[in-house]
């Protein structure tokens, strides 16, 4: 963290409808790489598919949690406002040993 640093760009749009994040890298021989994003995956105007959003869940949980379980909290989650109590939910999300 010692080598980044944050600074806010006034020429960006405060307009939150309409911002971007712009990354500058300097390279070890001085030159500068920048990229810029307009507007972020799952932003209203840029929505992320659901298959998307699905596929990073399981790519994520499933380093930490039994498949079966990947499973049920997609399963959960899709029905939360059905669930009876909190602790199925919490239940589902115990880390494998």
């Amino acid at each position: 963290m010692k080598k980044v640093t944050v600074r806010v760009d006034p020429s960006l749009p405060a307009n939150r409808d309409f911002m971007y994040h712009r990354v500058t890298i300097r390279l070890r021989d001085g030159r500068e790489v920048t990229a810029a994003e307009p507007l972020p995956r799952g932003h209203w105007r840029y929505p992320v598919q659901r298959s998307e959003y699905e596929g990073k869940f399981r790519g994520n949980a499933s380093r930490v949690l039994e498949k079966q379980n990947v499973e049920k909290v997609i399963e959960i989650v899709d029905h939360l406002e059905d669930l009876p109590e909190a602790r199925v939910l919490t239940d589902a999300l115990k880390l494998s040993d």
